[in-house]
């Protein structure tokens, strides 16, 4: 004989119903899509200033180090050629170059018949600023801005023409440097500024030349 029974006989008293789930729904509303592109743009005002200034901080920092590369080679130059080597510097248009030239003769303060080393270095978006005073910059006699330059602006024949480097710094070949004839400099002080210049200290720099022994120091803020 067999029996029957249920295990969960409140499952026949259970009624199931399906309840339909509510459409999900897609995309954005004109509105939200407006507030969107509103906090993007906003987002974007905020950057661009502070990518504009990295970028130039960063042109200034390189070019400040370039240029220590060029006065350290030309001081080398100077004392493994036991001659004189003059480094010419200038400013225009937005951009700083800068050329090595040494004397064939080795004669004091003779600017002409000199041979270049190497090929100019030309940096955009840098100029020269004589006036910029950053903290740590040594300053007092002795210490001198490229304006106090005495010595004949030196020429380079370039592709596109003459071009005059009116800022003349000398190495002599015991590796000192001065930018006055017969007088020696203690320190010569180089302002860098990024082009076009602004009122923000991070886009300078100060490259300072020790004249007695020829090392290259980088100032920033």
């Amino acid at each position: 004989m067999h029996s029957s029974f249920t295990i969960f006989p409140f499952l026949r008293r259970c009624r199931f119903e399906l309840v339909p789930l509510r459409a999900t729904r897609k995309g954005f509303t004109l509105i939200e899509l407006l507030a969107t592109i509103g906090i993007i743009s906003v987002l974007v005002g905020l950057t661009i200033p502070a990518l504009q200034s990295i970028t130039r901080a960063g042109g200034v920092t390189n070019a400040a180090a370039m240029l220590s590369d060029v006065l350290q080679a030309g001081r080398a130059s100077a004392m493994a050629g036991s001659t004189f080597v003059y480094v010419g510097i200038r400013s225009e248009d937005g951009a700083m170059s800068a050329i090595l030239m040494a004397s064939p003769t080795a004669q004091r303060g003779n600017t002409s018949n000199l041979n270049v080393i190497g090929r100019p270095l030309r940096l955009e978006g840098i100029t020269l600023n004589d006036a910029l005073q950053l903290p740590g910059v040594p300053e007092g006699d002795g210490i001198y801005t490229l304006e106090d330059s005495d010595f004949t602006a030196l020429n380079y024949q370039s592709g596109a023409g003459p071009v005059t480097f009116s800022k003349v710094i000398r190495f002599a070949p015991d590796g000192s440097a001065t930018l006055i004839q017969n007088s020696p400099a203690r320190g010569i002080a180089i302002g860098l500024d990024a082009y076009p210049p602004t009122e923000q200290p991070a886009d300078s720099a100060v490259v300072y030349l020790n004249g007695v022994n020829g090392s290259v120091e980088v100032f920033r803020l």
